[in-house]
């Protein structure tokens, strides 16, 4: 089957199935976001597998080049994630997220050492070593800061003190995350003086990027959308805070060594700042609602 007409099936097949189980899901109390999650549970390998499917399983060429499906899947996946978070931080509360720093950072710490404390502890109890038991602890210290987004948007939330505390910490905690990920894999695959050069380069990295973003991103961004007037055509705004958002998902992927929806949430913060803003969030919301938050 040729892949074009493959992936129009298979994101029909995912958005009906995701926004039907969204709704009872929201029907009986729950987030909207638990029946999304639902449906890509049961497409999974878990239930029905929806990769083993005669229609989606079949090889597939582009520009004479054999493509995978579930790859190519993944791409709108990892656009709709970052797409996702950009409107998170647009819809964050800065000075309600500036007042909730302090708890957030302290739940964040708690968010990464109880469970590679926790998981360390059982893994070894279970009988891994300390190597490995230390690695099943580190995997468990990783969030799913979309998900949390989508929820406390979903639960109108995300604007709320409670709500601004959890998304810091979750951002928080990505970051700490990867911190102690960086320490755990040159422990394992560094000798003992090269484990802090290692460290030392991540922190670093991280450093540089966070510094660069807090300090040029807010100017940049303005500076961006304070000429989208000059440029004649619907959702301009639009268009353009999108492409800052992309441009600092890569920079934080590719300078920080983050997961690139860190540098799409920071974007979302930096259009919060500017005129802009609720002309972007009101034509974001409908797009990232109907088609990227369930992909």
């Amino acid at each position: 089957m040729d892949l074009s007409l493959q992936i129009l099936l298979l994101i029909a097949l995912l958005i009906l199935l995701s926004k039907g189980l969204g709704g009872l899901s929201a029907r009986v109390g729950f987030p909207l976001v638990f029946g999304e999650l639902l449906a890509g549970v049961i497409l999974g390998p878990t239930f029905i597998d929806v990769w083993h499917f005669s229609w989606f399983s079949s090889p597939s060429t582009l520009a004479g080049q054999a493509v995978s499906l579930p790859a190519t899947f993944k791409v709108f996946a990892e656009l709709g994630v970052v797409i996702l978070m950009f409107l998170a931080g647009m819809e964050t509360d800065l000075e309600m997220l500036k007042r909730a720093m302090g708890p957030a950072f302290w739940s964040a710490c708690g968010g990464v050492v109880l469970p590679l404390g926790g998981g360390s502890l059982a893994a070894h109890a279970a009988g891994l070593g300390w190597k490995e038991a230390v690695f099943i602890g580190t995997v468990l210290t990783a969030t799913s800061v979309s998900i949390t987004a989508q929820t406390l948007m979903n639960l109108n939330h995300l604007r709320s003190r409670p709500g601004a505390t959890i998304l810091g910490a979750a951002v928080i905690d990505d970051v700490l995350g990867l911190v102690v990920l960086s320490f755990v894999l040159s422990a394992e695959t560094r000798p003992a003086q090269g484990m802090g050069l290692g460290v030392g380069l991540m922190l670093a990295r991280v450093t540089a990027f966070l510094v660069l973003a807090m300090t040029a991103g807010p100017r940049l961004v303005r500076f961006v959308l304070g000429r989208v007037g000059r440029f004649h055509g619907p959702h301009t705004p639009l268009a353009v805070a999108l492409g800052a958002a992309f441009v600092f998902a890569a920079v934080a992927d590719r300078l920080g060594g983050m997961a690139p929806i860190t540098g799409a949430y920071l974007a979302g913060l930096f259009v919060a700042m500017t005129p802009s803003h609720a002309e972007v969030v009101d034509d974001l919301r409908s797009m990232t609602n109907s088609f990227f938050g369930p992909l």
